[in-house]
């Protein structure tokens, strides 16, 4: 484990950002958040999907993204269906999410018109990424 955490610590240090796809199913995933080596992880859909009915799930998430924010980690939801998840997560510090509540996967074409018709909102971290911001029904991850 020391060794992944030194790669990517590594990977980071020559200016590239990393995003973690399928985070937080496993203890390793606790221990990267611990070590900081992280700017960005995708927090798996099957925990958004369990936390909901899943009093144990829904606090290993809210353990998970406490302990992100702490590290100045961005989050964000994969698979958020539903209004109900999306306030759960927002309630719990997740302000970024993708999935079917905001939008259907696009085509180019579907995509280009989407952006011609919505405004979007760019938030900062302390780390300066920027990263579309989904508080309300009315914005899209894309």
């Amino acid at each position: 484990m020391q060794s992944c955490v030194a790669d990517i610590q590594a990977f980071v240090a020559q200016g590239l950002s990393l995003t973690v796809d399928g985070f937080g199913l496993t203890q390793t995933s606790m221990t990267l958040l611990e070590s900081s080596a992280l700017q960005k992880v995708k927090l798996d859909h099957r925990l958004v999907v369990n936390a909901s009915h899943d009093a144990e799930i829904a606090q290993l998430v809210q353990i998970t993204l406490a302990k992100a924010l702490e590290n100045d980690i961005q989050v964000m939801a994969e698979g958020v269906a539903n209004e109900s998840q999306c306030e759960q997560l927002q309630s719990m510090g997740c302000i970024l999410g993708q999935g079917a509540y905001f939008n259907q996967p696009l085509t180019h074409k579907k995509f280009a018109e989407l952006l011609a018709k919505q405004q979007f909102r760019a938030t900062r971290s302390n780390k300066s990424s920027e990263s579309a911001a989904l508080p309300s029904q009315s914005h899209y991850a894309v």
